[in-house]
């Protein structure tokens, strides 16, 4: 039995109490179910009875994969999280892709970032349609609100595209949002709308036109958004979290018409990722540091075409950036790249592109600075001049 989070007693009554008042007092979704339990078939039913469309349409078996470097890093090691005293991410390990699922549901519901869909007549919420970050869907004020915004009525075939943190994260986006219109693929011509989280940005439209992805097709979810689907298909999570697997990679590349990545002979690029346009895990030395390295070219990514990130990174011989989404473009480079990533100091390590690195066979590093006074003796550009000349030296 998976372990499961332990809710306490109080929670437990409180969130009971609730459920019931929805259940007597309300229209609204009180419970939460497994699809296959929702929609088992009674023994004995008829033949002569409404046609309905709740149902698998497609399921494929996840595959096995292995992470088989553990991450090192200068000065110090790596902080890893930890939860009640087990780690939160395991170094390395056998591990296995999800089943990938596409459900159908007739007049069904989604509503919030969640993408969380339920079924308006039996008044349940699907368990595979979404996950929150650290709050367990039992207890979570979306599946137990006495009043839901009004829904917006969708004809036709809607697909969603939802999952959390697509919202502004581009990485939550890019590998777990763009990758259900991979397996969407034998329905996408059939459907009327597509959800995907909101706000709209430049960003966002730009990789759906990659993928051509009709835009007058895309409803763009908010926070409070609740539309109601003459049919809807959803799937279940395709790429745990910072798991990212082959079938993910496999997936974006074809989507994007990109060629596998392969070995090079004549690199040339050195790419400096910078985050100045964000304030988080923002370097605020890092222009006395780019000076003294003139080979380097600082990119916005921002600032560029699709098409132009792309040939950068295919070009790329060695990459370097804080922490962040602009590292999801590594996906694109090739074979025997080399990859800096650095954490500000004290800051726990998030695997996510050290594995990306692994799967695509780059050469992946870590390092810890102190993103904020390029004086510190041990974390500061003494550190960083260190770091980025070894690079260069062993290019």
């Amino acid at each position: 039995m998976k372990d499961r989070p332990v809710i306490p007693t109080f929670t437990t009554i409180k969130f009971l109490l609730k459920r019931i008042i929805i259940a007597l007092f309300t229209n609204n979704p009180y419970r939460l179910e497994n699809f296959k339990n929702l929609y088992k078939e009674p023994n004995g039913l008829p033949v002569n009875r409404p046609e309905q469309l709740n149902y698998t349409l497609l399921k494929q078996k996840g595959a096995t994969f292995s992470y088989q470097k553990s991450p090192s890093s200068q000065p110090d090691v790596a902080l890893h999280r930890s939860i009640n005293n087990q780690p939160r991410y395991l170094p390395t390990g056998l591990f296995k892709e999800p089943d990938r699922v596409v459900y159908s549901i007739s007049n069904a519901a989604v509503w919030s970032q969640l993408g969380l869909v339920y079924d308006i007549k039996e008044r349940a919420f699907i368990n595979e349609s979404a996950k929150d970050w650290v709050t367990d869907l039992r207890i979570s004020p979306l599946t137990t609100a006495f009043h839901l915004p009004k829904p917006t009525r969708l004809t036709g075939l809607t697909l969603s595209c939802l999952t959390v943190g697509a919202d502004g994260g581009f990485y939550h986006f890019f590998y777990e949002a763009i990758t259900k219109l991979y397996i969407y693929q034998p329905f996408i011509s059939q459907a009327q709308q597509i959800i995907f989280n909101g706000p709209v940005t430049n960003w966002k439209l730009k990789w759906l036109q990659l993928a051509k992805v009709d835009s007058s097709k895309v409803i763009w979810m908010e926070n409070q958004g609740h539309y109601v689907a003459e049919q809807l298909l959803f799937t279940n999570r395709l790429v745990a979290d910072q798991q990212i697997n082959p079938w993910s990679i496999y997936a974006l590349r074809s989507l994007f018409n990109v060629p596998v990545a392969c070995s090079f002979t004549h690199p040339s690029g050195i790419l400096w990722l910078t985050r100045k346009n964000v304030q988080a895990r923002n370097i605020v030395w890092e222009d006395k540091l780019l000076s003294l390295f003139p080979a380097i070219n600082s990119v916005v990514l921002e600032d560029m075409s699709i098409e132009q990130t792309i040939a950068m990174f295919r070009s790329a011989q060695i990459v370097i950036a804080p922490h962040g989404a602009s590292l999801s473009n590594i996906l694109f480079c090739n074979t025997g790249t080399k990859v800096l990533e650095l954490y500000d100091k004290g800051t726990y390590f998030q695997p996510c592109y050290f594995r990306l690195s692994e799967l695509c066979k780059l050469r992946h590093e870590i390092a810890y600075l102190n993103f904020n006074n390029a004086d510190d003796e041990v974390y500061g550009l003494t550190l960083a001049k260190k770091l980025i000349t070894n690079l260069l030296q062993n290019a």
